[in-house]
């Protein structure tokens, strides 16, 4: 069956329909039966569930995301976060919610697409201390329970596993992957979870490691090495980019470590580069489009933008051509 549009007013509309009560932006409706609703609804590229577990960990503030990934298991360690039990127990219907914290919508949004892939089970837990609690997500129902942790640090650790049916299409890559890592590139030989995670990082503000590696970017250089010359800070209330650290360009305007940004342009030192606009939201790029003219990145906090109910997918309507007009305004005015 094709994988349908995750349009929110559509799925608004059919909830109606079957009795749901809508009430700015959020719905009342029985756990199981939104579950079974929203899975019509998962993100177009299935593998696309461990980017909103990072964009989950990111927006929540977590100081370091580990992630694991198998043949049989995708894991991921918040490191700094800790969830409380009740935000778990209602958090599918978060999906149409307008007010809910980005973080836990990003969570949800993953953990319906993810249910989608029909794994074994998929499990968080999250402590505080030494004392938490473990949620499990089955087939016969979610279940939860008191957790004892071994670590004193707040953490939370997310995973998926597999079916053994499934483990076994793919027991071949799993024998392979860790020779054929010694002899090509670690990203060719990667699984397509990992592989897409590999490609859609950036500008994260906290460490990633994927299997062990360091993986993250740095900061103004989304696609390889790129030099600039200038890079000019326009601050903002959204909180999804912030100045980095340290500045890789050779000036730097309005910029403060950890401000909060709306954009960043980037003046490259290859004056022939073709500009292109990047769009990131939580350390995941959301899109990328070339812009008229060279010399020049762009990187845009998704938030400005409207986006589908994925928050993946940039609605380019006329608050997507406004924020373009004042880009080329600015562009003007640098060079």
């Amino acid at each position: 069956m094709p994988v349908e549009s995750l349009e929110l007013e559509d799925l608004l509309r059919s909830l109606q329909q079957e009795g749901a009560i809508v009430d700015r932006g959020s719905f009342s409706l029985d756990p199981s039966q939104a579950v079974e609703k929203l899975r019509r609804y998962q993100l177009a590229e299935p593998n696309g569930y461990l980017l909103k577990w990072v964009q989950a960990g990111v927006a929540l503030g977590a100081s370091c995301l580990r992630v694991q990934v198998s043949a049989a298991r995708a894991d991921i360690l918040y490191e700094g976060i800790s969830f409380k039990a009740s935000e778990l127990e209602q958090l599918f219907p978060k999906l149409l919610s307008s007010q809910v914290d980005p973080g836990l919508r990003a969570l949800a949004v993953g953990l319906n697409s993810a249910l989608g892939g029909s794994p074994h089970q998929i499990v968080l837990q999250s402590w505080d201390g030494d004392r938490g609690f473990e949620h499990r997500w089955r087939k016969t129902g979610p279940q939860q329970r008191p957790f004892q942790s071994a670590s004193a640090v707040p953490a939370s650790r997310l995973w998926l596993e597999r079916k053994l049916s499934q483990t076994g299409r793919n027991w071949w890559s799993a024998l392979r992957m860790p020779v054929l890592d010694g002899l090509f590139s670690k990203q060719a030989t990667l699984g397509p979870e990992a592989a897409l995670l590999m490609d859609s990082h950036c500008l994260l503000p906290a460490p990633l490691y994927l299997n062990g590696q360091l993986c993250q970017r740095p900061f103004g250089q989304p696609r390889g090495p790129q030099h600039h010359r200038l890079e000019v800070y326009f601050p903002g209330a959204q909180a999804s980019l912030r100045c980095p650290v340290q500045t890789s360009a050779s000036e730097a305007r309005n910029f403060q470590p950890g401000q909060p940004v709306d954009c960043v342009i980037a003046l490259t030192e290859d004056a022939q580069q073709a500009q292109r606009l990047w769009i990131v939201e939580s350390g995941i790029i959301l899109s990328t489009q070339p812009l008229p003219g060279r010399g020049a990145v762009v990187i845009a906090c998704g938030r400005l933008f409207d986006k589908d109910l994925s928050d993946f997918k940039v609605i380019q309507n006329q608050r997507f051509q406004d924020f373009l007009e004042l880009t080329r305004l600015r562009l003007s005015q640098l060079f």
